[in-house]
């Protein structure tokens, strides 16, 4: 899927959204948009100190105030060519943190701002086909936010985010897991439960996910798989998945069997499925 987005263009970054969560309860609705102009920078001969540099006279002062909440930048112009920078507050209310999507080489970077010198503290690989915005929330319940990078919706409504964390322990900022639209956070437990609805041609799911080493690992998934070749009147199966590892890719099938929507005992594992695993 990336390699076909990637024909039809370089990434269709639009105006990031900087968000702070009023609510740590439910997606992307439960956050207040503070604002929406990222720095825009189209010079790809200048390094990202440089760049973030002339920023400091003004964060200093925002620093010397305590008034810094964040974001310096303009409207996105050529969305095919640009680095654009966020700055502020990103993460808490102790570091002043900076981030860079470099679409040239779809990258994203991190930097910390400490005694007037940029250091990097993390680069990753963008791994979504495209980004709409970025926003900011406490995932884990340690009063730290994640950064979450999301895609545009496609024609069902459904978003995939990307999710990068910062480690006190290694001082650095790294990618942390996926997860799609509909999710609820759980800090209390460090759980995230995400719900894709699908549709007449791509399999329901239910998925839990518990932060394990600055990682957010699937550790149960249930999913309604259409039979292939999949038409309106294909029939569904019923599977169930653990994963008894704290790896990413460690989930495994525990069990497979014909779906009956009239079966009670199926429509309550599915209806209850994050009641049941979440303890």
């Amino acid at each position: 899927m990336r390699s076909a987005q990637k024909a039809l263009g370089k990434f269709a970054l639009a105006s990031a959204f900087i968000f702070s969560c009023t609510k740590r309860t439910k997606e992307i609705s439960s956050c207040t948009n503070i604002q929406n102009h990222p720095v825009l920078v189209k010079d790809f001969t200048k390094s990202s100190s440089d760049i973030l540099n002339t920023y400091l006279p003004n964060l200093s002062h925002q620093i010397k105030n305590d008034t810094i909440t964040i974001i310096y930048g303009s409207n996105i112009e050529d969305d095919s060519t640009a680095r654009q920078f966020i700055i502020g507050h990103l993460i808490n209310k102790k570091q002043i943190i900076a981030l860079e999507i470099n679409l040239k080489s779809d990258s994203i970077l991190f930097f910390r701002l400490l005694n007037n010198y940029w250091q990097r503290i993390g680069k990753e690989s963008i791994q979504l086909p495209d980004i709409e915005n970025i926003k900011f929330m406490d995932l884990d319940g340690d009063n730290s936010n994640e950064i979450l990078a999301t895609t545009h919706a496609n024609m069902n409504g459904n978003r995939w985010l990307e999710v990068y964390h910062y480690s006190n322990s290694t001082d650095s900022i790294k990618v942390a897991g996926f997860f799609s639209t509909d999710y609820v956070i759980n800090t209390s437990k460090q759980q995230l439960q995400e719900t894709y609805e699908g549709s007449w041609y791509t399999d329901c799911s239910k998925t839990l996910y518990q932060w394990q080493h600055n990682k957010l690992i699937p550790i149960k998934r249930i999913i309604l798989a259409h039979d292939t070749p999949v038409n309106e009147d294909s029939k569904l199966t019923l599977q169930y998945y653990d994963n008894k590892t704290s790896r990413p890719d460690g989930l495994r099938l525990k069990f497979q069997e014909r779906y009956v929507d009239s079966l009670s005992r199926q429509r309550k594992l599915w209806d209850s499925f994050f009641d049941t695993n979440s303890d």
